[in-house]
């Protein structure tokens, strides 16, 4: 079937009804001419309607020249709903090229007629497949997205339902409003920026976790950032959002103490408390029993989403953290622009947030997430069928329905349909793992049963066997006021300050220029790195990693580039 052309003339538009008209004109006994001249009709077109039209049975009718009939298309109307159907539920894994090999086996299966192209090619044209888009009204074509296998198959319709069910027990039970749903969630800010301009601050960049919340109203507490870092010092806000906070420890990711901090703090710029209580929405994979506890002592209700459907359900996640990621790349190349030559460090992040902050997190933004997810205003259908389309290859009670199927007779059985040529795939069931523990599911996290069932989960947990037998202690050299660094073992692949530097000492009172951690309570393998200019020591965690370490104490640029001194490191043993 070819492509609609443009016209470029208005030649042969004319209406259905002047051909009638012009027809019974000439059964009446005038000429075919002056009929056609009458009408404003081409006398050829007009003399061949009148003979199509008195051959054609009585009651038939008849499309007049120059309109499109439907005797070159290659499927019938029924055949292209099967075909729809089929679609609408596979199209998550396939492409155009496959969409018209399926096209081709279901005409040859069909017994259809089509060109011979089709034949030679093995699939049908780009011209079929242009005009079945256009016909379909609901097919579309999109460029893939990036999700995990785990996100792509677990947002089930089961999974779905029972959240909205767990949503409304909590909404009825404690009449909340909009201002009193919450929803929190964290993303990773790196010092190194998306390739938005021409230079970047390095080739790997480290990571800082931003903990922001907001509910149903549009309102949005200051955020919280977890730094890389084993102490965490006010000075690591500097030029951050008004009201931010944070912590610190070695990964930069959160964590359960880290977690809890989090409530603090949130708990007094939401302004919560037992006689006015709010519902926070959040992902349970930092909790502990010591949040639940707290929780509960201080009126916050706790409803986890399901596992792996975040994705779909979490509104920050929708509406509000992808506009801040592409803001934030957006600041960090500005700060390189103003900053030229000097590396983007963890130090910067809360500035380039606090300049990112405000775009992103508008009224319209956070309200259309908890819209779109259907939590405020409460809309338990929100998704359809078409949503939950990826979940079909593990869904094992539509597997059992059609096992069940298997008493229909042999005529439905043998009924030629794209199923037939395209089954939809299903997974098998899953291993079921010897771990101990809870399963995570949606729940009321702050309800005493489900609090018990964690207690009891936490109680059953084995602890992890040690790798050594004897326990681990840190070994101090003479004289036992100073820590000499010493030679390490050969299988040892680094070298440290005692094969280049024998002559560095470190005091136990020496203390980190980042987070002044003291260097007597260094845990053992714990590596210390030296500024090549002022000679201070710092925790190798609290550092870049970079070979040439210099403290943000002193000039970055101007001062080391020329210094060949070696880099001094302490490993404690």
């Amino acid at each position: 079937m070819p492509r609609i052309r443009v016209r470029r003339t208005n030649r042969g538009l004319v209406p259905p009804a002047i051909y009638e008209r012009a027809y019974a004109a000439v059964v009446e006994g005038a000429s075919i001419r002056k009929v056609a001249k009458e009408y404003g009709v081409s006398h050829g077109t007009l003399a061949r309607y009148v003979k199509r039209r008195g051959e054609a049975e009585p009651g038939r009718a008849i499309t007049p020249p120059g309109y499109w009939t439907p005797t070159n298309r290659v499927f019938t109307d029924g055949q292209e709903e099967k075909l729809y159907a089929c679609l609408e539920r596979a199209d998550f894994s396939l492409s155009p090229r496959e969409v018209r090999k399926l096209a081709f086996e279901l005409a040859v299966g069909y017994n259809c007629s089509f060109p011979p192209s089709w034949q030679e090619k093995k699939m049908a044209g780009k011209d079929w497949f242009a005009s079945f888009m256009e016909r379909s009204g609901s097919l579309s074509r999109r460029n893939p997205q990036a999700t995990s296998n785990s996100h792509f198959t677990s947002f089930h319709k089961t999974k779905v339902a029972a959240f909205f069910t767990n949503l409304k027990i909590v909404l009825d039970r404690h009449s909340f409003q909009a201002k009193d749903i919450w929803n929190m969630d964290e993303t990773g800010v790196t010092t190194v920026q998306a390739p938005v301009g021409a230079v970047t601050s390095a080739e790997t960049g480290t990571l800082v976790t931003v903990a922001l919340a907001g509910n149903a109203l549009g309102r949005v507490i200051p955020p919280f950032f977890i730094f890389p870092r084993k102490q965490f010092q006010s000075h690591f806000l500097k030029g951050g959002p008004v009201g931010c906070t944070g912590s610190a420890n070695g990964s930069g990711l959160m964590q359960e103490d880290d977690f809890l901090q989090y409530l603090a703090h949130f708990a007094g710029n939401a302004r919560v408390s037992k006689e006015s209580k709010l519902l926070l929405l959040l992902d349970p994979s930092h909790l502990s029993l010591r949040a639940i506890d707290y929780c509960r002592e201080n009126g916050i209700v706790l409803l986890s989403f399901p596992p792996y459907c975040t994705h779909r359900l979490k509104p920050m996640d929708r509406s509000v953290l992808g506009p801040l990621n592409t803001y934030v790349n957006s600041a960090a190349d500005q700060w390189m622009r103003v900053h030229p030559g000097t590396n983007l460090t963890v130090y910067d992040v809360p500035s380039i947030v606090s300049s990112a902050l405000p775009l992103a997190v508008q009224e319209s933004n956070v309200t259309s997430g908890f819209s779109g997810t259907g939590i405020w205003p409460f809309n338990p259908l929100t998704f359809d069928k078409d949503d939950f389309a990826p979940s079909y290859v593990t869904d094992q009670v539509q597997e059992a329905e059609n096992t069940s199927d298997s008493t229909v007779s042999d005529e439905a059985a043998q009924e030629y349909s794209p199923e037939f040529v395209h089954p939809f795939p299903k997974a098998g069931p899953r291993k079921n793992t010897m771990r101990k523990g809870i399963r995570r599911t949606t729940a009321i996290l702050t309800d005493s049963p489900v609090r018990a069932a964690w207690e009891e989960a936490r109680h059953q947990r084995r602890p992890k066997p040690s790798s050594k037998a004897k326990a681990q202690t840190k070994k101090l050299f003479s004289p036992p006021t100073t820590c000499t660094a010493a030679r390490p073992s050969a299988a040892a692949a680094a070298a440290t300050a005692a094969d280049t530097c024998p002559s560095v000492e470190v005091t136990l009172t020496e203390e980190c220029l980042v987070c002044c951690g003291s260097f007597s309570d260094s845990v053992p393998g714990e590596v210390w790195m030296q500024c090549l200019l002022c000679y201070g020591w710092a925790h190798g965690v609290c550092t870049d990693g970079m070979g040439d370490y210099v403290c943000h104490n002193c000039d970055v640029e101007q001062r080391w580039r020329n210094n060949n001194e070696i880099l001094n490191i302490i490993v404690v043993q």
